[in-house]
């Protein structure tokens, strides 16, 4: 599957490959989150957007755009062809300028980076249609509260990652009684029995 990032000037955010570290999970007394392997795996499942400059956000409650003031390091307003408020609500949307393009079928998954949580704001997720969409997409943050969160340079914004929701939407979940495969039996008992695991990890292989 390809996946084509097409900047729209010379000075787009940069993009990178997700890394599999979070500082919260580095913080962890002897590593124990990374033994998560799904969680270490969502961290990597994708490409992240970075932040081009360091800017704050100061909202005071309000439903209009102006209620949120947006603020770079220096104090100057930024450029609104990169950050701005558009929707009001306390919402801060980020201009990532890329077209991305995916194969006919495929669509992109967009949110802020995972297992990343972020105090005072929240990144609003989307699925873009990206094997058809003639433009690109912004990122947004919605604050939570009244007050002033930071967004650092370098930081990342967005986070993609190419899904198939056509397939998804024609599947459902099933619930079975019947008996599971001979492995998977052995690997729950060996969970219920309290068998020796490290914390954080799980007794099924995560699905790919």
């Amino acid at each position: 599957m390809k996946l084509i990032c097409y900047a729209l000037r010379p000075d787009a955010p940069v993009i990178r490959a997700a890394p599999p570290t979070r500082p919260w999970m580095d913080a962890v007394v002897d590593n124990h989150a990374y033994r998560c392997l799904p969680l270490t795996i969502a961290n990597s499942h994708g490409w992240e957007i970075l932040a081009p400059f360091s800017l704050t956000a100061t909202w005071d409650g309000g439903v209009r755009p102006e209620a949120l003031t947006l603020r770079e390091s220096g104090g100057a307003a930024p450029p609104v062809n990169f950050v701005a408020s558009h929707f009001g609500y306390g919402i801060v949307t980020f201009h990532l300028w890329y077209l991305f393009r995916t194969e006919p079928g495929w669509d992109l998954f967009a949110s802020g980076p995972l297992n990343q949580p972020k105090d005072g704001a929240a990144p609003l997720t989307g699925v873009i249609e990206t094997d058809w969409l003639p433009y690109p997409f912004t990122m947004n943050w919605h604050l939570t509260r009244a007050g002033t969160v930071e967004f650092r340079g370098g930081e990342p914004v967005c986070m993609v990652f190419p899904c198939r929701t056509a397939r998804c939407r024609r599947s459902s979940p099933r619930s079975s009684t019947s008996a599971p495969p001979r492995t998977s039996r052995r690997r729950c008992a060996g969970g219920r029995s309290g068998a020796p695991t490290s914390p954080g990890t799980s007794t099924a292989s995560p699905g790919r």
